[in-house]
Order: C-alpha cells, then structure tokens, then sequence
C-alpha cells in the first residue's frame, strides 16, 4: 500500500483497525453495529479507489461525506454503550477528523484567501459542505505543517512525538503477541510492514531501523 495515495493508505490502516474492534463487540450486537460499522469503513474505502480515477470526483466525495458522518454516529453509540472504550473511541475520532482536513499553499496572503475562498464556494455549491471557521490556519510553511501525525517542512517530513510513541507502543504489542504465542511469525511480519509503511512517509530512515538494529522492539 505504499505507492497509493496517502489518503488511501490513511484509510486502509484504518479500516484494518475497525474491523479488528468491531470483531471483539458482544454477540448481541455484531449483526447491528458491527455490520453497519464494517459496511460503511468498506463503503468509503470503495469511494475512495474510484475517486482517485473518477474524472468527476464531486459526488463520490459527497458520498463519503455522508458516509463518514453516519460512521462517526455509530462509533459514538458504541462508545456510549461502552462497546468502545475511551481510549480507542478518541484513537479513531482523531483519524475521521484527518479525513475532513485540506491544504492550500500560496506564495502570498492575498492570493491564499483567493484560494480558500474558491475552495469554499466549491465545497458549498457543488458538494453542499460547509467550512468551519475556527478550524483555518493561516500560518508560514518554515513552522511545519502538522498532518496525518508528521509536521511537514518545506524539504522535510518529521512524525511528530505522538505519531513516534505510537509506533512504538503497536510494534511492542506485535512483539509481546508473537512470544506469547497468539499471533504466529507472518501476522508480526504483515503488522511490521504495515507500521513500517506508515512512518516511512517522512524522513524517518534512521529512526524507524533503530529498533530493529537493537533487536528488539523495547
């Protein structure tokens, strides 16, 4: 999944981690929420592939848009039912948010809001979607752009601390999984590659072989 879009790659992970929580959900509501759930993340990861091709990519987009707000709905019943605890109700909230987020570039302020602005007709007229205003940043690209859990710098991706420490903690788990037994030699291959995947989108070369180099994920 590396060569795909980043968005796309974004999605795939994540549906991935969806379909493993909504496996562990009470037998009483797997052919209810769990469905619906796994249904719709498959949904917009479809949207998704056929947008990337799609020379009119307007109603697609507004298909996703629907779709992630009737996903954001569910999770929220699951987290207020306590099918989702705290901790992963947040984890996936901060990913759907990411789903919503655009960036422009400029070489001047004027010619910024220009762009915004285009941008905000365009969303309203053609996908009847509206911008929140506390959420626009105009700021210079020298402070670094944080996005998906890298800042991204003119000639320079970092993942951020946050991003890091997770990566770290889910590569742990794997290891921990695999020496107790309950995942086999493929399954932590497949997850490393997966995690690996992730951070190799910034300039993180050195940082993500370190604990292999050390053998061992602590």
């Amino acid at each position: 999944m590396t060569s795909e879009p980043a968005l796309l790659v974004h999605w795939y992970d994540l549906v991935k981690w969806l379909l493993e929580k909504t496996e562990k959900f009470p037998k009483r509501v797997r052919f209810t929420l769990s469905i619906r759930i796994d249904n719709l993340a498959l949904d917009i990861m479809e949207r998704l592939t056929e947008a990337r091709y799609a020379r009119s990519k307007s109603n697609l987009l507004r298909e996703v848009s629907g779709e992630l707000d009737r996903l954001r709905l569910l999770l929220r019943l699951c987290h207020d039912l306590r099918h989702l605890d705290h901790g992963p109700y947040r984890h996936v909230s901060e990913k759907l948010d990411y789903m919503d987020d655009a960036v422009l570039l400029a070489d001047s302020k004027p010619r910024l809001w220009g762009a915004y602005e285009a941008a905000e007709n365009f969303l309203r007229d053609r996908l009847h979607l509206a911008v929140g205003e506390d959420s626009v940043v105009l700021a210079p690209v020298t402070e670094g752009l944080p996005f998906l859990g890298f800042r991204i710098f003119p000639r320079l991706v970092r993942i951020d601390g946050r991003g890091w420490r997770r990566f770290r903690r889910k590569l742990e788990l794997r290891e921990a999984e695999y020496i107790s037994g309950d995942i086999d030699e493929g399954a932590l291959v497949s997850s490393a590659c997966s995690l690996l995947g992730h951070v190799r989108t910034g300039d993180t070369r050195n940082l993500r072989w370190g604990p292999f180099r050390a053998g061992t994920a602590q």
